[in-house]
């Protein structure tokens, strides 16, 4: 990557520290937005102008921070350059975009599903129109305080599920957030479902355990330990089982720390049976997280999202050209379920087959390449020594 660095007066800098403080800002009104939300007009679908003005604030964030970020790069005298990376996910989104939308053909259904799918990409864009200066510098602080802001959460989280669960089970059965329970009710923090606190917990704890070999600080073992314990209780297998296959490559990464390597051992199976403990959990509760990622693997009949799975498969094999932007999954099930419009809506329970419902096998293939261009990306850096 080339960085300017050439202006180093103050003067230059404070632009960097206003947008990404702006970045900052978006990331934390995000998670705040579902309790923003609830607070302002409820549960329910939106009804009215109001309602609807309330569900679009983050649309319009986004949309508002790309404009102005545009605005900044456009007034730059060097530009940004343009890389590989940026043409593959431009195709993506516009290939995905025009593709879903002609074959869609219905603005509502385009709106709400470009909103769920690929209007958070635009975060992409966001970023790299901000590559300038000391970008990398900016980013890396930028990054470490969302991850702590992440942390903060798991911790009130913790103390809240532990020291004050009847307060905690008032306020989910007010705001009617989707808790579950395998054995234990499930740890949900502010995104009001385990599953997506599964997955920031797992990206949290993958950050910091990777900070700490990096420069074995035990503040970042601690950091770590405290989103590990809140991916423990929300009991979210895909999270869970993730983070246990991260956490093997980081180490094999780093095999030359293996003192610093078993410390993470160590401490994560001491906070493992710690965890179970606390909570009233077995050994054989928690190998079910296991045994039932085995089953769905497997294509076992007895899994409900195996023959969800199986259903999606049969609509992608019966139009392999996709049914359009909003019409294969959540966006799906809420509007066309019991219609007669043609749709893949039991498509609720897997990316993968979600966007190869809306876009065909060009959207399918297009997500693939781009996970699979990445993967060769992160090869091609440590084989140059980054």
């Amino acid at each position: 990557m080339e960085i300017n660095t050439s202006n180093k007066n103050s003067t230059a800098h404070k632009p960097h520290r206003v947008v990404w403080l702006l970045m900052l800002g978006f990331v934390l009104f995000y998670t705040l937005f579902p309790t923003l939300r609830v607070v302002l007009i409820g549960t329910e679908n939106a009804k009215n102008l109001w309602e609807y003005a309330v569900s679009a604030l983050p649309d319009m964030l986004l949309f508002g921070l790309l404009g102005y970020f545009t605005f900044l790069a456009v007034r730059r005298k060097n530009g940004t350059r343009i890389y590989r990376l940026d043409a593959v996910v431009l195709f993506l989104f516009l290939g995905n975009m025009i593709l879903g939308s002609i074959l869609s053909q219905d603005a509502k259904l385009i709106l709400l599903g470009s909103r769920m799918t690929y209007f958070p990409m635009l975060m992409y864009a966001c970023a790299r129109l901000l590559q300038e200066g000391e970008f990398m510098h900016n980013a890396k602080q930028w990054l470490h305080r969302v991850m702590l802001w992440f942390t903060i959460w798991s911790l009130l989280s913790l103390v809240f599920y532990l020291a004050f669960p009847s307060l905690l089970a008032t306020w989910e059965t007010y705001i009617k957030a989707n808790v579950g329970e395998y054995f234990i009710p499930r740890l949900n923090s502010i995104y009001y479902s385990p599953t997506v606190n599964g997955v920031f917990c797992a990206f949290s704890t993958t950050y910091y355990i990777i900070q700490y070999f990096d420069r074995t600080k035990s503040w970042f073992l601690a950091f770590a330990s405290i989103n590990f314990c809140a991916l423990l209780l929300s009991m979210s297998r895909g999270g869970i089982i993730a983070y246990f296959l991260i956490l093997v490559v980081v180490m094999l990464f780093f095999y030359q720390k293996w003192k610093a390597g078993l410390r993470v051992l160590v401490l994560h199976v001491a906070l493992f049976f710690l965890t179970l403990r606390m909570v009233g959990l077995s050994l054989d509760n928690f190998y079910w997280v296991f045994s039932s990622t085995k089953e769905t693997l497997a294509l076992n009949e007895k899994v409900s999202r195996v023959q969800l799975w199986k259903d999606t498969f049969h609509h992608l094999t019966n139009n392999p050209g996709g049914y359009g932007i909003g019409k294969s999954g959540w966006i799906a099930y809420r509007f066309l379920k019991g219609s007669k419009v043609e749709s893949a809506y039991l498509a609720t329970d897997g990316w993968y087959l979600k966007i190869a419902n809306e876009t065909g096998i060009f959207g399918l293939i297009s997500f693939l390449f781009l996970f699979l261009f990445l993967l060769y990306r992160l090869f091609f850096s440590r084989k140059n020594g980054f």
